[in-house]
């Protein structure tokens, strides 16, 4: 057997190689910090899982609000157009016809004009219910015009005047009763949107106003 300097054995003292398995273990930091990763991001996965959660149910609630707000929007404009057809049904078949009585216009001009101030004071809604209720100004606005023009033909000095305030106002009581036609089947819109159903109102029968 060789012998080196001092007389040892060639590769005495020498400690023989180890396997691969035991020459690379991980040294415990290292394992300390991986399982200290893992368990943060399993936090973190549950923060971000109760997050979404939250997140769900807020966006459920806001739309259950939403709905709730447009069945409110709905059933107010639909009261709203009674109001119109208690104030102007008595007036309606009388609005694109002959001047009414003076008697009948002034009670129905005043009325009219009670109905404007309620209508303008009423807060915004949901789209739907807004349409339907600019139309039922704009029809209650323009019976009120009606109305002024057949007072102005009542009062007329001339006949030959009289005739053209009365054409006139007949005119306007005309596009009055087109408008609440509108106005009536914005109504249905905005409560069929709301899931409330179809919506029939009628201002008065014979004059091409029923909805």
């Amino acid at each position: 057997m060789a012998r080196g300097p001092g007389g040892r054995a060639a590769g005495a003292g020498r400690r023989p190689p180890s396997d691969g398995a035991a020459g690379h273990r991980v040294p415990r930091p290292l394992i300390a910090v991986a399982v200290t990763l893992v368990v943060a991001a399993a936090a973190v996965g549950g923060v971000l899982l109760d997050r979404r959660d939250g997140v769900d149910a807020r966006t459920a609630d806001l739309v259950a609000a939403e709905e709730a707000r447009t069945v409110e929007d709905a059933a107010a404009v639909t009261a709203t157009a009674q109001d119109v057809v208690d104030v102007l049904s008595p007036m309606a078949e009388s609005l694109a016809g002959p001047s009414p009585a003076a008697a009948d216009v002034a009670t129905w001009t005043a009325d009219v004009a009670a109905l404007q101030d309620r209508l303008a004071a009423e807060p915004g809604g949901s789209t739907a219910a807004n349409a339907a209720r600019s139309a039922l100004r704009s029809t209650v606005a323009l019976t009120g015009s009606s109305l002024e023009a057949h007072a102005l033909a009542a009062d007329a000095p001339e006949d030959a005047l009289a005739v053209r305030l009365g054409a006139h106002a007949a005119d306007l009581g005309d596009q009055a009763l087109r408008s609440w036609v509108t106005a009536a089947t914005l109504v249905d819109v905005a409560n069929v949107d709301a899931g409330l159903g179809h919506v029939h109102l009628t201002l008065a029968p014979g004059v091409g106003v029923d909805h």
